[in-house]
């Protein structure tokens, strides 16, 4: 294996995990425009940090019996104080593995409800958290309350999911807000401040990587990681800053999301709103304290008539799975976050469902899929291993044709390409695979940390294929097999590679090294994603043994057949094809 070889695969393999890590746009506070529409948005910017306005206020968790809608996948409660969603049930999704009991979205502390509203005009701030409201309508799967204020305004609030038959989506919640003003009509702005409630990390989320908020402006989807609050060095001290407490931006919203690993919140006005804001939060959750996402999104509140405003949005509560997003008709599938290959990721996602359908387990599904995938790529597999053995015979000569015309570069060149054009060898066939499978390593990498059909599932010793292998720990370490298997299929995978290479030597070092690298990233990986680098490793072996098995025998025929005198002639000039 050339030297060229070697590091084009170092430096591919290198500049994936970089990827892995640091591919996520990010969002920092924007300035403010200067349009008076955007007045609402400028007043947010003024406010005190959204993490003081976030610790728990009184009547944000009321004792009041809550009012229920519900349908075949979630059930919606909703305070009859503030008028805003204590809670929502994702009935298909348990909370633990082996559990009856469904994972509840918004109800692991005492932090407000979502969809708690604030109004803001003329430069105050009207919170409803404590606003009692009445019921005036209620039925499964519609609710309408109104409440009064003590300035004089009167606010109606009606909420509507769809159900199991209907065109609505069933994790989509519908809101429509009217606040009337009695005795002197509206003037100026009236906006309203929607809180998106907030979203704990995941087990299989151990660098919070996906845990975040993202706001969305009709060209752009903008993501804050949870990691964006922590103080950062930045780049050789630029861009250096300390803890941040909130993040905020004023720019026109199509929709604003938080989410983690497997679900997400996503609110989409009629209307885009005006700002958005975001700020860790302290979540309280079976006795374990934990630090995830909240955020809100303000919206300007359109004309009904002279003396009522009123607003529209949908809020989807539910899983992150790219089809039921992409049908929300507003790019909210981007919520899945699949990065700089997309359309491989969605490509893998759709093949893999399809091997599901067929072959009801997602472990078999993953590996089914590593075999469909190399034997695409077999063909460019098979030059990759015709170019290796034919460098490794053709290193004797070029190492003549360098020490013949070390001091003529373009003959030394010309000489070179002439070899490889009479043996044809093709020196690009050995790194084509290498840098074609970087796409497909990360958008699987994409499309499998943050599918929520990998949640809980099991495959072998396996017990969740969303999160790392763990069958015990070995003083406080963690023990995964799979990153163990990994590592050793890679170690022998490259050394198949390197056999022919120098004992002594930078090369055989880096690549001796290489494996333990990787496992030592790769280790708390979900093991979804180390199976599929796992399988590929085996498969790739399987390959190289029986390309070069083939290659052997058919070289060996042709020895048999070439008379002895023009046996080395023919040794020379054969294109091992």
């Amino acid at each position: 294996m050339e030297k060229k070889h070697l590091f084009a695969g170092i430096g591919s393999l290198l500049l994936a995990t970089v990827f892995l890590f640091f591919a996520e746009p990010r969002e920092e506070v924007s300035p403010a425009p200067k349009s008076g529409e955007a007045a609402i948005g400028e007043a947010r910017m003024d406010h005190t940090p959204r993490h003081e306005e976030m610790q728990p206020r009184r009547g944000c968790r009321t004792d009041g019996t809550a009012l229920s809608l519900e349908n075949d996948f979630v059930q919606v409660k909703i305070s009859p104080v503030g008028g805003g969603i204590r809670s929502v049930a994702l009935r298909n999704y348990p909370a633990q593995r082996g559990s009856a009991d469904p994972w509840i979205f918004d109800d692991y502390d005492e932090m407000q409800d979502a969809l708690s509203l604030v109004l803001q005009t003329d430069g105050k701030s009207f919170p409803l958290a404590n606003v009692p409201f009445e019921v005036e309508e209620h039925s499964p799967h519609s609710l309408r309350l109104r409440g009064s204020l003590p300035n004089g305004m009167a606010v109606e609030r009606r909420y509507t999911i769809g159900n199991s038959s209907g065109e609505e989506d069933p994790y989509s919640i519908l809101h429509e807000l009217i606040v009337e003003k009695f005795g002197t009509s509206f003037s100026g702005n009236l906006g309203v401040e929607v809180s998106l409630g907030s979203l704990p990390p995941t087990a299989g989320d151990a660098s919070t990587g996906s845990l975040g908020f993202m706001a969305y402006d009709g060209k752009k989807a903008r993501f804050t990681a949870l990691r964006s609050f922590d103080a950062g060095v930045g780049f050789l001290g630029i861009g250096r800053h300390g803890p941040r407490e909130h993040i905020g931006a004023v720019h026109p919203t199509v929709w604003a999301a938080i989410k983690n690993q497997f679900f997400a919140a996503i609110l989409t006005p009629t209307i885009p709103a005006t700002a958005t804001d975001c700020a860790p939060v302290a979540i309280r959750e079976e006795g374990k304290e934990s630090r995830g996402i909240g955020g809100t999104a303000t919206l300007l509140l359109h004309s009904l008539s002279d003396f009522s405003r009123g607003a529209k949005f949908s809020y989807y509560v539910g899983p992150k799975e790219f089809v039921r997003l992409d049908r929300l008709g507003q790019n909210q599938d981007k919520v899945m976050q699949f990065g700089w290959f997309g359309f491989v990721s969605k490509i893998l996602l759709f093949m893999m469902m399809g091997i599901h359908r067929l072959l009801p387990n997602w472990g078999c599904s993953i590996v089914l899929l590593t075999v469909l995938v190399k034997t695409l790529l077999w063909p460019l597999t098979t030059a990759q291993v015709r170019s290796s053995r034919a460098m490794v015979r053709l290193k004797e000569p070029l190492r003549v044709i360098q020490d013949r015309h070390r001091n003529n570069p373009q003959k030394k060149q010309a000489e070179t390409l002439k070899l490889f054009r009479e043996n044809g060898v093709n020196p690009a066939a050995g790194c084509l695979p290498i840098f074609i499978q970087i796409p497909i390593f990360l958008g699987l990498y994409y499309m499998l940390r943050s599918a929520s059909e990998l949640r809980f599932a099991s495959f072998l010793w396996i017990r969740d294929l969303s999160a790392a292998d763990t069958v015990g720990h070995l003083s406080g370490i963690p023990i995964n097999p799979l990153p163990l298997l990994m590592a050793a299929t890679t170690f022998w995978q490259m050394r198949m590679g390197t056999s022919t290479m120098p004992n002594k030597g930078m090369q055989r070092y880096v690549f001796a090294a290489m494996p333990f690298i990787f496992l030592f990233v790769c280790y708390g990986f979900p093991a979804g994603l180390v199976l599929y680098w796992t399988a590929q490793n085996v498969f790739t072996i399987g390959q190289q043994l029986a390309i070069q098995g083939r290659l052997k025998r058919l070289e060996a025929t042709i020895a048999a057949n070439v008379p002895e005198k023009n046996k080395k002639r023919k040794n020379r000039t054969s294109s091992f094809r």
